[in-house]
């Protein structure tokens, strides 16, 4: 570890060393090395199987409780039943690894283009506003999937434009010979020499998608708070001058992640249309491609400079919710009632992967009682149907002294997304936000 992380230092999002469902004596030295040294780099991803014993099980939440973070942990039986429903073969199903962040991939076989694109499932909120008015909200909600639609179209037509061009600008032999399948079938892996060539397609802005849904029925269609036309105004004035409006978006409807189907239903709907309009949708590898339910942080941050204001009260140019967690300081109910929000959401429709966040606060998990609690949430997630989790154990107290004093706080880790970072080394900006998870979560 100590080469390893001189090299790395937590660079270019961290580099993935993947543990169980089934331990051995390595696994638990490399997590002992792990915790001694509380280093952010490199980071785990552990698959955890029902058969997983509890002793490892344990061994890991110490970590996590300690602030050892670098690490996913996935619901193994569930990512291999999966895989094996979206083209794999159960025997390849079982080997797979997670690249990157979350994504899963057959080792050895699959070249998964994980990160090929990206749908902005809040953007298309703000085109469908913009596209006129409609006289129902169920007008309006089929008018949203079909903006989703045309955007993936466009989407997948610009990834397969690449993909063809890929062989002749960018040949990747040295990739290519460490394949077998490429070697059997003699041909490069950019021309599709892989046994599977799968291309991605992150989704991310659930959250923003669906309490937006939420507000627009409730305010417009049913209260008559407002016309559209109204909350039309609100946005394009970025909510300047619509306090009252706003803070009725904000606090008077459902949000996701409490564990209400008043809202939780939008999000059902939206997994639903994405998983059946992009998983087996053709790319120009001979493969397919593939949904996923993330957005990490620079994503997110990324992807909301580029998005209007929002009906769910968010301002433009904010970051956009990560992942499948949340908006910030929405989810009110507890981690429960996240969970429960989550696993609503049939989560075998993204097979390019998703994870949920968990922030937690200290006096939560205390003592040895908190390994139980903490064991307790992941296997109430997996039997649920949740397919991975991540975990920050931290106060909002300590992360405001942090900013104030760092030099007292050098090793304070947190977990950003599908990597750690130290808390010193993320902007004011990002610091901020994780600040306002940590308040949301006490």
């Amino acid at each position: 570890w100590i080469k390893f992380f001189a090299k790395t230092q937590g660079k270019r999002f961290g580099k993935p060393f993947l543990f169980g469902p089934d331990p051995n004596a390595l696994t638990q030295l490399a997590f002992e090395a792990y915790r001694e040294m509380r280093i952010v780099d490199p980071k785990f991803h552990v698959r955890v199987a029902e058969r997983t014993p509890q002793p490892f099980l344990e061994q890991m939440v110490h970590c996590i409780l300690d602030g050892c973070t670098s690490m996913v942990i996935v619901n193994d039986d569930r990512q291999v039943e999966m895989l094996a429903q979206n083209g794999k073969t159960v025997e390849d199903a079982n080997e797979y690894v997670l690249i990157g962040c979350y994504e899963p991939a057959i080792q050895g076989k699959e070249l998964n283009c994980s990160g090929a694109s990206t749908l902005n499932l809040a953007k298309s909120i703000e085109q469908v506003l913009d596209a006129g008015d409609f006289p129902t909200f169920q007008a309006l909600k089929d008018a949203y999937l079909g903006v989703l639609d045309r955007n993936f179209t466009a989407i997948a037509d610009k990834v397969r434009r690449w993909e063809r061009l890929w062989p002749v600008t960018s040949p990747t032999p040295f990739l290519s010979g460490t394949m077998s399948c490429c070697m059997e079938a003699d041909r490069d892996i950019s021309e599709a020499g892989a046994t599977y060539n799968t291309s991605g397609c992150c989704c991310i802005g659930l959250a923003d998608a669906a309490d937006s849904l939420a507000i627009i029925e409730q305010l417009v269609y049913e209260e008559k708070r407002c016309t559209l036309a109204e909350l039309k105004e609100a946005l394009a004035a970025n909510w300047e001058g619509f306090d009252e409006l706003r803070l009725s978006a904000r606090h008077g409807v459902p949000k996701w992640g409490n564990n209400d189907d008043r809202v939780d239903h939008f999000a059902v709907e939206i997994g639903n249309f994405l998983g059946e309009r992009i998983n087996h949708e053709p790319n120009a590898r001979d493969g397919v491609f593939q949904a996923a339910l993330y957005g990490i942080l620079p994503t997110v941050q990324g992807f909301g400079r580029r998005t209007g204001a929002l009906p769910n009260g968010r301002r433009a140019g904010e970051p956009l919710a990560i992942n499948t967690g949340a908006t910030t300081g929405m989810d009110a109910n507890g981690v429960t009632s996240l969970i429960n929000s989550v696993t609503k959401v049939d989560l075998r429709h993204f097979p390019n992967g998703t994870v949920l966040d968990i922030m937690l606060h200290p006096s939560a998990v205390n003592g040895e009682a908190g390994v139980g609690t903490v064991i307790s949430l992941i296997r109430s997630h997996f039997e649920k149907g949740g397919m991975a989790l991540q975990f920050n154990i931290f106060d909002a107290d300590t992360l405001r002294a942090a900013q104030q004093a760092p030099e007292k706080y050098a090793n304070l880790q947190v977990r950003v997304c599908g990597w750690n970072v130290r808390f010193l080394h993320l902007s004011p900006e990002e610091q901020d936000m994780f600040i306002a998870k940590a308040e949301a979560a006490q």
